[in-house]
Order: C-alpha cells, then structure tokens, then sequence
C-alpha cells in the first residue's frame, strides 16, 4: 500500500478530519499530521500516560518482520500542536499501528 492510500485509508477509518504528511530525504522517518476530533482529543488524553509504552509495543512488533528497523522505530515522536492537531514522525511501516493502539 502507498502513502497516499494508507493516509486515506487511516482517514476514512477512523474518521480524521484530515490528514496529510511529508517524507524527509535525510532520515528514514516520515511526519504525518492529523486533523483531530473532539472524540479522538479524548481517546488521545486517556492514553497519553502511555504513550511511550504503546511506541515501545508497535517497534516490538514492527520489528518481528523487519529487525533492522527496531532503534530508528524508538525514534519515533508524537506531538499535539494548535487545538486539533497530531504530528507523529515515524516509518510508514508502524504508522497504522500506532494509530490503531492510540484511537481504538
């Protein structure tokens, strides 16, 4: 799956009221934003205390299938910005993970 589906996927999914991202040429890592509801700030604020578990978890299990991948994983970074909005910088291959361990 390309970029672009997956972001739509992840949209239509779990109901994003918007979504875009932007690849770095000098790291590995790629900065997704998403446009949040007042629901999704909700779910968010219960989890955020785990949040570093939940990173932690998705490398885990991302890592199964690629091995080589488990500290450039660790790097990932999860920040709030404005009233609605999540910018998450990690590898596509975790991305609909960690989505999926923050807003189900």
């Amino acid at each position: 799956m390309d970029i672009k589906q997956l972001m739509n996927s992840l949209k239509e999914t779990y109901g994003f009221t918007g979504t875009e991202w932007s690849a770095s040429e000098d790291s590995s890592l790629t900065e997704f934003s998403f446009w949040l509801t007042e629901d999704h700030i909700t779910r968010f604020i219960e989890k955020a205390g785990r949040l570093n578990a939940i990173v932690e978890s998705c490398a885990n299990m991302v890592s199964i299938c690629e091995p080589g991948l488990k500290d450039t994983l660790m790097a990932t970074t999860i920040q709030c910005c404005g009233a609605n909005q999540l910018k998450i910088r990690t590898s596509e291959s975790m991305l609909k993970m960690l989505i999926g361990s923050i807003f189900d």
